[in-house]
């Protein structure tokens, strides 16, 4: 298996676009690009009564795969915005961790490459006491850390790495996601701090993307915008090695 693990320093830091974005970059270097959401919550009910994730949607668009892999690429949608564990258990569902690997597995066999986005952080609870940190541990993929350059984020960043670290994980990167067109002193300090403490690279300065809908899996101009954010040479190359 050949890919990335990719998780973030907290929710909301934009896990899922910034995955959706290397998605795209990657298939512009003529790459077959999988993609898993092992596990979502906040789903969304449709008409015909069913539960279907944004995120999947946009992961699932960003990297051309049509309905028939949704079951793949997200197999444990859940309706309840809450950690997966929590929503699988009010909703009686039970997450199976052989389930999700075997899943990733399968996007992962059909593919070049395969991107796997956790849900939250690395400590999130997926089921009873086995955590995001745990599926990425099964996988040993390399470790993509999103994150945004804002006030409080290199603790966050700092904290994220030294648990990945002591957890048997191995941080390829940072991610910057909602990066400024005009960076101040905020984001530069931010950047510089985050490189020097945690000794990782900054891979992505993904901005804001216009035009991005999750409700509609429109992706705007991230196909457009994708390429030239991400250090493609470098994360290649972390791959190869």
């Amino acid at each position: 298996m050949k890919g990335f693990f990719i998780t973030a320093t907290g929710t909301d830091v934009g896990k899922t676009v910034v995955t959706a974005a290397l998605t795209c970059a990657l298939r512009q270097q003529g790459f077959s690009v999988g993609v898993a959401k092992p596990a979502a919550s906040g789903a969304v009910r449709q008409a015909d009564g069913s539960l279907r994730s944004e995120d999947a949607s946009l992961l699932m668009a960003a990297a051309g795969l049509d309905e028939s892999w949704r079951d793949t690429v997200n197999p444990y949608c859940l309706k309840a915005a809450l950690a997966p564990a929590t929503a699988a258990e009010l909703e009686k569902v039970a997450i199976d961790p052989a389930v999700l690997l075997d899943r990733i597995g399968k996007v992962a066999a059909a593919h070049d490459l395969v991107l796997v986005e956790g849900a939250g952080g690395l400590t999130t609870p997926l089921h009873e006491d086995y955590l995001i940190c745990d599926l990425a541990k099964a996988l040993q993929l390399p470790l993509l850390i999103v994150a945004q350059a804002s006030l409080g984020s290199v603790n966050t960043a700092l904290l994220t790495v030294a648990y990945a670290k002591s957890q048997g994980l191995q941080p390829a990167a940072l991610l910057l996601n909602r990066w400024p067109a005009q960076p101040g002193i905020l984001e530069e300090s931010t950047v510089a701090y985050m490189k020097r403490l945690t000794g990782l690279p900054v891979w992505s300065f993904l901005p804001d993307i216009p035009g991005l809908n999750m409700a509609g899996a429109s992706m705007g101009e991230l196909p457009q915008l994708a390429p030239a954010s991400f250090n493609l040479e470098a994360l290649l190359a972390c791959l190869e090695g």
